[in-house]
């Protein structure tokens, strides 16, 4: 900067001396700092590699985890109409229709939401869909 308003704090005379050191420094260093870098590189590639590994087989656990809990939940294969009578209530309808291996207060709440039901309040004459699950 030879015609700038810039005014260095060391003297002109030093900093040639400076930059011959540091060109000097990297002729000797130069192929040894290439091969550090060249090294630190491939060990970050490897590094990055073994962490996304990890994290493959973390996330592969959760899907397997969700498959497993996911199947366990029984699903209904089929539903039955039925009419609702006179003096029949949900819990009657579920006791009779419920698979022996079922809780009545379930199969109660499969059916409200099977049919969309928010009280358990029926009328005569009403049409509800009962699912039937395999045992």
């Amino acid at each position: 900067m030879r015609y700038g308003t810039y005014k260095s704090i060391y003297n002109e005379e030093s900093v040639p001396a400076v930059r011959q050191e540091t060109r000097s420094t990297n002729k000797v260093n130069g192929s040894g700092s290439n091969r550090s870098v060249n090294s630190i590189t491939v060990l970050n590639r490897i590094g990055m590699f073994k962490i996304s590994l990890i994290l493959l087989m973390i996330i592969s656990g959760f899907t397997l985890v969700n498959q497993v809990f996911a199947s366990s939940e029984k699903s209904p294969q089929q539903e039955r109409k039925v009419v609702v009578e006179s003096g029949d209530s949900l819990w009657g309808i579920a006791q009779e229709y419920k698979p022996s291996n079922m809780r009545t207060v379930v199969y109660m709440q499969a059916i409200r939401e099977h049919n969309h039901l928010n009280v358990s309040g029926l009328q005569a004459g009403q049409v509800i869909s009962v699912p039937i699950y395999e045992e």
